[in-house]
């Protein structure tokens, strides 16, 4: 007798191998048996017939943890992954998992959550636990931030994340030192690089020798060429990638499927080390007050708005509602604004935090990148409440954009090729041995949807749109989402190290 039979459809186990159409047996949390069930007694039988179902989609690189509207502790029950098919999200990436990590979880685990939940622990965050100021760590100042990720790790984080942009004062030496640790529980090391631009191939490069030296496996965090004078760049990032991979080095990769990114305005328009230390001269303001400042912010702002075609590139995504200046771009942000650019958008960033969304990269690169074994899907999102604010379309149509467009419309992969890197690869990833496939004993946790019809809606101009076209989501077993439309109550839970 089964709890649930998921019958007729085609089968994808996760590992890459092409679809069969054959029943699932569920029985508690757990697959039980694949095959022809077709006389045997269930609770409840759905038909799937015509549809694709696959393990339910993870995504390794989001910021589910603290950002944007507080993230999973203020937003619990939304729904904008659940609503892709994603099944398990991981917070805590470019370095900014929570601390104590332990304290963190166990106010998660009190809530009703959509979606498995994990977490990295950030060598960003340790940093700033010991050392805010830009000069290396001395040898006691880093053995305090290894001893930080080391309680991290023991507290349940999956794994290590860095956003070595963010912070461009971290050390290889602290990097390898914290990597360390992450080795020594097996686990994996993930950058957001140094550079994704001019500098794009030596900051790959030095996240391969801090793998090389650490011993960690690693991740190199939504991989892009940013700026069109290093689009096309992709073909040798991913030739350094491949040469590790052929020194037994375990480096991957994840992207996000589109020409976009999403940052903090000021960090990216100035420079992010000289916003800190504008920061800590009392404020943004202080571009405008400190000469030295100036001067370096001010190079920075005309290079990066001649990168992004003088600003039409860079759409003001706020998160609460600006109505003002909301959705447009800021080249027409400062057309309305006349005067002195710096300065306008110095004020514009003063005022409040202003994140954006930068038309960055080519389409050539996001196909270069999703063609190669070693690149899996990943978002990058965050949690969001919907029809609040400017959202990057990432966050509600990651996952069904690349069934729509890039399987269905224009066959760079195929179906199976694509689950695979949304399913078991994230799950080798992460060390989730339970999840990611779908075979007898493995968890139920189960994506089914109509690879004929899925579809994302979200775009940059208009973010906030679900996908459609997920018929089913499972999470353990449970009926989490059917027909579009997710449960009344959350089933997700939260994955410590050891327990995926």
């Amino acid at each position: 007798m089964f709890d649930l039979i998921l019958a007729n459809g085609t089968v994808y186990d996760g590992t890459g191998t092409p679809g069969v159409i054959q029943d699932v047996g569920i029985r508690g949390e757990k697959i039980q048996v694949l095959g022809d069930l077709s006389t045997a007694d269930a609770a409840r039988r759905i038909d799937v017939g015509g549809k694709a179902v696959a393990p339910g989609f993870i995504d390794v690189h989001t910021h589910h943890n603290n950002e944007m509207d507080g993230g999973i502790v203020n937003i619990p029950d939304a729904s904008n992954y659940l609503r892709q098919g994603v099944t398990t999200c991981v917070g805590g990436n470019c370095g900014g998992g929570a601390f104590p990590i332990g304290a963190h979880l166990e106010q998660v685990s009190g809530l009703e959550i959509r979606n498995n939940y994990a977490i990295l622990v950030g060598c960003n965050a340790a940093r700033n636990r010991v050392l805010r100021e830009e000069r290396p760590a001395t040898a006691e100042e880093l053995r305090q931030m290894c001893d930080l990720v080391r309680t991290g790790f023991d507290e349940g984080a999956i794994g290590l994340s860095s956003g070595v942009a963010y912070m461009p004062f971290l050390t290889v030496d602290e990097l390898a030192a914290m990597s360390g640790v992450a080795a020594d529980f097996g686990s994996f090391y993930a950058s957001h690089i140094r550079n994704e631009g001019e500098r794009l191939h030596e900051s790959i490069a030095e996240v391969i020798e801090v793998c090389r030296r650490s011993g960690a496996a690693g991740e190199i965090s939504h991989i892009k060429c940013y700026g069109r004078d290093n689009w096309g760049k992709s073909v040798q990032a991913l030739e350094l990638i491949h040469q590790a991979r052929d020194q037994g080095l375990d480096v991957t990769a994840d992207q996000y499927p589109y020409t976009g990114c999403f940052t903090g305005l000021a960090g990216s328009v100035f420079g992010q080390e000289t916003q800190i230390r504008a920061r800590r001269h009392g404020g943004l303001e202080a571009l405008l007050s400190v000469p030295e400042l100036r001067q370096a912010a001010e190079a920075h702002f005309h290079q990066r708005l001649a990168t992004l075609d003088d600003g039409a590139g860079i759409i003001l995504a706020p998160l609460e509602p600006q109505p003002e200046f909301q959705g447009k771009t800021l080249a027409e942000y400062l057309a309305e604004h006349p005067g002195d650019p710096f300065r306008t958008t110095v004020e514009l960033c003063a005022g409040g935090h202003v994140s954006a969304i930068y038309l960055a990269m080519c389409e050539d690169d996001v196909v270069t990148y999703m063609r190669d074994d070693h690149v899996l899907v990943a978002s990058d999102g965050h949690l969001r409440v919907f029809d609040k604010g400017c959202s990057h379309p990432r966050n509600f149509g990651t996952f069904p954009r690349v069934l729509a467009r890039y399987v269905r419309e224009q066959a760079v992969l195929t179906l199976e090729q694509a689950i695979n890197k949304m399913t078991a690869m994230p799950a080798h990833r992460l060390g989730l041995r339970h999840r990611g496939r779908i075979a007898p004993g493995m968890v139920a946790d189960i994506t089914v949807f109509a690879p004929a019809t899925v579809q994302d809606h979200a775009t940059f101009r208009e973010g906030n749109a679900y996908a459609t076209g997920i018929d089913l989501v499972l999470l353990a077993g449970s009926i989490a989402l059917q027909d579009d439309t997710p449960a009344a109550r959350g089933y997700g839970r939260v994955l410590r190290r050891g327990e995926g």
